[in-house]
């Protein structure tokens, strides 16, 4: 039935409900057959009081009415159970984090504008929340480059306002964008809705800083390359598929120039009819 619906030429509004329900089921089926590993510690007194000599008081939370919208995905189909969440506003911040989570054997699950389809921004069980929204700055704008370096907490369509006022447009755009950060965009390769270049995300990006485990990670895109047969370059291993245990906490992306293609809008002449 699912491949049926798949294959269908035509997505009615059934058709869609049908998929969804279907894809729901498969979830439940997965979700029910699925357990914690116990080798993974869980979060003690110790473990807060670290939290809060890196982040301060604020970065913490552990508000159960705050932690409910970061253990839920947006269309309610996944939800964890995670009892603190931390916000970094900061790479170097991001880096301590994750170290001492390594160490701890603490599961940590990064989180941007948590609006994937797919579950992957939400707690599983008690994972600790790593939470980008505070890493929202734009920290520097080249109009002569069209290159644009801002944290990964920043909002897609606040962004493409920023450098529309200066000439320029995102070179992506998405249906989520009023809410979806852009280092969620570049971990996930995103925007495939409206790419203006025509290209993926990871070939819009100039550099691109992560956090990996203890190790901070400048890379050039400049000076790596796509990799070769049996090799990844170090910027495509963090993003889409292989961007296993990173964090992207910063990016400068390529910019496009806006034109009368992108500005002009169409609209059907109403005293003709």
């Amino acid at each position: 039935m699912l491949r049926s619906l798949v294959t269908a030429t035509v997505w009615s509004p059934d058709v869609i409900s049908q998929l969804s329900a279907c894809c729901q089921t498969v979830t439940r089926l997965i979700t029910t057959h699925v357990t914690r590993d116990p080798s993974y510690s869980k979060v003690n007194a110790e473990d807060i009081h670290f939290f809060k000599e890196v982040l301060g008081d604020r970065g913490v939370v552990q508000d159960e009415t705050a932690l409910e919208a970061m253990n839920r995905d947006w269309m309610g189909k996944y939800s964890g159970h995670s009892k603190v969440a931390l916000k970094p506003t900061i790479t170097d911040q991001v880096s301590r984090l994750l170290a001492y989570c390594a160490a701890r054997r603490l599961a940590v699950v990064p989180q941007g504008g948590n609006t994937g389809l797919v579950g992957g921004s939400v707690p599983v069980f008690d994972e600790i929340v790593l939470n980008l929204a505070n890493m929202n700055k734009i920290l520097s704008f080249d109009e002569v480059s069209g290159v644009i370096v801002a944290q990964a907490g920043c909002i897609l369509q606040q962004l493409d306002s920023h450098v529309s006022e200066r000439g320029y447009i995102m070179p992506l755009d998405l249906g989520a964008k009023g809410s979806c950060h852009i280092g969620g965009n570049v971990s996930t390769n995103a925007g495939v809705a409206g790419l203006v270049s025509g290209k993926t995300v990871c070939f819009m990006l100039v550099s691109l800083e992560s956090s990996s485990l203890s190790v901070l990670c400048q890379i050039n895109h400049h000076l790596n390359g796509p990799g070769t047969s049996g090799q990844l370059s170090c910027q495509r291993a963090c993003i889409g598929q292989h961007a296993v245990a990173r964090v992207c906490s910063q990016q400068m992306i390529k910019l496009s120039v806006i034109t009368s293609t992108f500005a002009a809008l169409i609209m059907p002449d109403s005293s003709r009819h």
